[in-house]
């Protein structure tokens, strides 16, 4: 039994059918106490459907939301979501990057309370998903 199974750009490349019995089978080899840790391309973003069809072998994209569907359907109790982490520097250029990315981020955030009223939207819109999950 393993503590750390890591699926690194790997899950969006199973057949959708397979998921949950895959992560079941995953989850059966951890070591009490072990972890799963995913990271995967994320679908809540602007440029998901581009990240989507970037590489002909992707077969699924998730969100926060579908990816702890998942997890929780294939035996996982505890999925937590791990955000990206970006150090601060203060030069010029990289607090307008920050700015212009927290001011876009919020505009997304706009457009989901617009398009979906009273449905739980996205909690981050980068590119790419972070999950660690324990059976």
């Amino acid at each position: 039994h393993y503590h750390l199974i890591a699926l690194n750009d790997f899950l969006e490349h199973v057949p959708k059918n397979d998921i949950v019995s895959l992560l079941r089978t995953l989850g059966e080899g951890l070591a009490p106490g072990g972890v799963l840790a995913v990271n995967s391309p994320q679908a809540a973003g602007f440029t998901s459907l581009y990240n989507r069809y970037i590489d002909f072998t992707h077969r699924m994209v998730f969100t926060e939301l579908s990816l702890n569907y998942v997890l929780r359907a294939a035996g996982f109790s505890e999925v937590r979501f791990v955000r990206e982490r970006w150090s601060l520097k203060f030069t010029p250029r990289h607090l307008a990057y920050r700015a212009a990315r927290w001011t876009w981020f919020r505009i997304l955030k706009l457009i989901y309370f617009i398009e979906l009223p009273g449905m739980k939207h996205p909690g981050t819109f980068h590119t790419r998903i972070f999950a660690v999950a324990k059976p």
